[in-house]
């Protein structure tokens, strides 16, 4: 998808991204919490290819739905590297 709403998706979770306050998640993650979901995926058996570990996945992997794949990688792509 491409043009002015793709433009508005990449722009708003580009703020989110980047302003930790948009984010403001009182916990992330425990070690804990992702061996257990690793645990899991390795042993249920199911055909499943995804598995979210913690709230703070959770909340990631839902803006990645909402905005859709291309925009999100391309916020994250501009987080981590700049372009």
């Amino acid at each position: 998808m491409t043009g002015p709403l793709n433009s508005v998706r990449t722009d708003k979770v580009m703020s989110v991204i980047t302003d930790p306050k948009q984010m403001e998640m009182e916990t992330y993650s425990s070690p804990e919490q992702i061996a257990e979901v690793v645990y899991e995926a390795a042993t249920d058996e199911k055909d499943q290819l995804r598995y979210v570990a913690g709230e703070d996945a959770k909340a990631t992997y839902a803006m990645r739905l909402q905005v859709g794949d291309e925009a999100f990688r391309k916020a994250m792509n501009a987080q981590f590297f700049g372009n």
